[in-house]
């Protein structure tokens, strides 16, 4: 258990409502399970909380911010994955929305911005007038993503739907907030 506490990333508690949330305690027995492991509710809780919650939390700052934070998410959920092959797949479809996020923020990066800071993570500025093709870029990843969750069928299909609809709960999330922004503009 402690081994596993150690392993779990320390900067999920940054997200979610109230001030912060981690992954369930017996969450972190995804680590250094044999290799036969399978999938599990607590891991799949984890993962769906910390991508739904840490969503949420990110759009409690500047839209320019909101990018890397996601990318940051995306990677912490990857992370709870590591080390779990029947995850692969999961781990590897949330890696790649955190590579494509992450590859928006560098070319994009607006380095006359400050870094700022939620919780323990700092978060950098991409430039505001990027911020449409970012949220376009960051929703065609979360589509692709989902889809290809739900096609994989390594025998977790419950836990893969699950990852899936989180996935789309963030994509809804993110329309909506474009949906509000052309309201106010």
């Amino acid at each position: 258990m402690l081994i596993g506490s150690l392993l779990l990333p320390s900067n999920v508690l940054a997200y979610g409502e109230g001030g912060g949330y981690g992954a369930p305690r017996n969450a972190g027995t995804a680590y250094g399970t044999p290799s036969g492991a399978q999938a599990n509710a607590a891991t799949t809780n984890a993962v769906v909380k910390l991508l739904t919650g840490g969503v949420r939390g990110c759009q409690r700052l500047q839209k320019v911010y909101r990018y890397d934070c996601y990318s940051q998410v995306y990677g912490q959920a990857a992370g709870l994955l590591r080390g779990n092959p029947a995850y692969s797949e999961a781990r590897v479809v949330l890696s790649d929305v955190e590579r494509s996020l992450s590859r928006t923020v560098r070319r994009n990066l607006d380095r006359a911005q400050p870094q700022v800071r939620m919780g323990n993570q700092q978060f950098r500025a991409i430039r505001a007038d990027t911020l449409p093709a970012a949220k376009a870029a960051f929703a065609s990843a979360l589509e692709e993503a989902e889809t290809r969750l739900l096609r994989s069928s390594n025998g977790q299909s419950e836990h893969h739907i699950r990852i899936a609809a989180a996935l789309n709960s963030n994509k809804v999330l993110l329309r909506s907030a474009l949906l509000l922004l052309r309201l106010i503009a």
